[in-house]
C-alpha cells in the first residue's frame, strides 16, 4: 500500500498527480477507498476530491478544505495499492 497525502488544496498536486499515478501504468498502482476511519461521519468536513479530473476516482480520496473548516490549512489522503500485471502471474499445473 502507498498513502499520498499533502497539506495543500491544490488540484495540481493532489487529483492532478494523483491522476498521473493512475495512468502510469507501469508504476501499477491503483487508487483504492480510505479505511472507514478516515470516512465520513468521522471526518464531517472532509469532502471528495475534484471529479473533473479523477471522474469516478473522487469519491476514493479526500479533501480537508479551509473553506469548509477554518480549523484546518488544508489537506488532502489517497491510497493506492500494486497492481500485479496477469503478464507476470506464473500458473502452475498439478
Amino acid at each position: 500500500m502507498v498513502e499520498f497525502s499533502t497539506c495543500s488544496i491544490s488540484q495540481m498536486e493532489n487529483e492532478e498527480n494523483v491522476a498521473a499515478i493512475i495512468n502510469d501504468k507501469e508504476l501499477g498502482l491503483q487508487l483504492i477507498y480510505l479505511p472507514k476511519q478516515f470516512q465520513n461521519p468521522n471526518f464531517k468536513y472532509a469532502i471528495p476530491g475534484i471529479s473533473s479530473i479523477l471522474k469516478e476516482n473522487a469519491n476514493k480520496l479526500l479533501r480537508f478544505d479551509p473553506a469548509n473548516n477554518p480549523e484546518s490549512i488544508g489537506f488532502f489522503i489517497a491510497k493506492f495499492k500494486k497492481v500485479i500485471p496477469e503478464q507476470s502471474i506464473i500458473t502452475t499445473k498439478v
